[in-house]
């Protein structure tokens, strides 16, 4: 059974608020039955529980428009990741910072009946969508917003499109990551990926002032070739950036 879990968060709040008109879509009502995806025999290839890594999954979100990461993708990122910071280990630490929580989605309810309903836990809508997507817990955050959470990280704007399908549901918007920070991307050209990993300090929630990067490219046989590593002379990292 989806928990509901009653909290308070502001600076989402006033987020919502200043969203533009295209920001929150409306679309027309249908039956849970009717969702794309909504099928319960439905299995999303994921990679295995035991090796699944959510910032791999949200890096390999910036690589392809499917709903959700393929496992092949999955596997070359985590390995190729590895290889990296095996043979740099000041890169250890750093991890994909993604620009919005891929396992979280927020909704408005078109009404306060389907507000109450999801209060309670008996809003039915989103059954069987909800256990084809691990929906895990719904967070009441004020009025008839609420904000989904899901086990595993997801494209939250195809997903978003899904949800507001559902009746009762008016409009979803991405839980924006709004501040600066350390992070690992990646391009994909043929079977050549080239990754920059940067390292960043310094005011971040305003910008980060200051930033060290390396930049690799790896082959598909695994092979690491380093493009770019910071200058000699470019200042170092504090202790406690990751």
């Amino acid at each position: 059974m989806i928990g509901i879990q009653r909290t308070t968060h502001l600076c989402v709040w006033l987020l919502i608020l200043s969203l533009p008109a295209a920001a929150i879509a409306e679309d027309g009502e249908t039956s849970a039955a009717d969702t794309p995806g909504c099928d319960a025999t439905n299995e999303f290839p994921r990679a295995a529980e035991s090796e699944r890594d959510e910032a791999i999954e949200m890096l390999g979100l910036t690589l392809t428009d499917a709903l959700i990461v393929p496992k092949a993708l999955y596997q070359r990122l985590a390995r190729d990741v590895a290889a990296i910071k095996d043979q740099n280990p000041t890169l250890r630490q750093l991890t994909h910072r993604h620009d919005y929580d891929a396992e979280s989605l927020l909704i408005r309810t078109a009404d306060e009946a389907t507000a109450t309903a999801i209060r309670n836990g008996d809003y039915q809508g989103w059954r069987c969508l909800a256990r084809t997507t691990n929906q895990t817990n719904v967070h009441h955050m004020f009025g008839r917003h609420f904000d989904l959470r899901f086990d595993g990280a997801y494209d939250m704007r195809q997903l978003g499109k899904r949800y507001r399908q559902l009746p009762g549901i008016a409009a979803t918007s991405l839980n924006l990551n709004m501040s600066d920070g350390s992070t690992i991307s990646v391009q994909r050209d043929g079977d050549q990926y080239s990754y920059q990993f940067v390292r960043k300090w310094g005011n971040c929630p305003s910008g980060c002032r200051n930033s060290r990067t390396w930049r690799y490219r790896v082959g598909p046989d695994g092979a690491i070739k380093r493009l770019a590593s910071p200058p000699e002379d470019a200042p170092a990292a504090p202790d406690w950036v990751d």
